[in-house]
């Protein structure tokens, strides 16, 4: 048996190492992954842990770009969050247009939003980036009861391409939102003419609005690819940003 000990060593130092190496890849790298719902398979990348020690956030990513990972989603993870991250424009075979986003069914995304409630088995808020606000809100509006809020960043929340000093019409689901919403808003960008008409929109559903202007970025900042020295700056801390707008829906929740 004395001969046998060093090879029983060496798989149990395989099998530890492996293990780590697991723990590794879910906690700093994100994974492929999908769930079939309702016959229709929903591919995601996954950041951080199944089981959140904080809550979980589900990223509505803006009709631009490509389907890439995140940075700040790597951050959120990093601090106990775990974060999914869907490619809707797959789910619906649509292209990465604006329009295609008001083409995403509500429910559908609604039950995607159950299951990771269930899975996570914490708190779930989604961020919308952009014309993904888009999606969130077709999801909210066909089912808010899983949702704990939403984190809206530089939201496109219009039924057409808005014009300069032109009266703007909004989504249907903009009205149907009773969910805490906090704006991040870069303050360099032209959606900002239109702030106050996109609260109101959203206020008339029933949600508790607040925004917070981020100084000196442009919309988008945290994916540019032509991103300044300053937006680099902005971009390492936007993480706080998002968490710090999860806070305070934490707090408006409990009382």
């Amino acid at each position: 048996m004395k001969t046998l000990r060093p090879f029983f060593t060496l798989i149990l130092l395989v099998l530890l190492s492996s293990q780590s190496y697991g723990q590794k890849q879910v906690t700093n790298e994100s994974i492929e992954d999908n769930v079939l719902i309702d016959d229709t398979e929903i591919p995601f990348l996954f950041y951080g842990n199944e089981r959140p020690s904080k809550a979980a956030i589900i990223w509505f990513e803006p009709h631009y770009g490509d389907f890439t990972e995140q940075a700040v989603a790597h951050q959120l993870a990093s601090q106990g969050f775990s974060v999914y991250q869907p490619n809707w424009f797959e789910v619906f075979f649509l292209p990465r247009a604006y329009s295609s986003m008001a083409e995403m069914d509500g429910a559908l995304i609604a039950r995607f939003i159950h299951w990771v409630k269930q899975k996570a088995n914490q708190p779930v808020y989604l961020v919308g980036a952009s014309r993904g606000a888009v999606a969130a809100l077709n999801g909210i509006a066909a089912d808010a009861s899983a949702v704990a809020g939403m984190v809206l960043l530089n939201p496109s929340i219009y039924l057409h391409k808005p014009e300069p000093m032109q009266p703007v019409r909004f989504i249907p689901a903009a009205k149907r939102c009773p969910v805490p919403i906090v704006i991040l808003q870069p303050d360099q960008s032209t959606r900002i003419w239109w702030m106050e008409e996109v609260e109101n929109t959203l206020r008339a559903g029933g949600a508790s609005v607040t925004s917070t202007l981020i100084r000196g970025v442009r919309d988008g900042f945290w994916q540019r690819p032509d991103i300044t020295p300053q937006e680099v700056g902005r971009k390492s801390l936007f993480h706080l940003d998002i968490m710090s707008a999860i806070n305070s829906m934490e707090t408006l929740n409990e009382n």
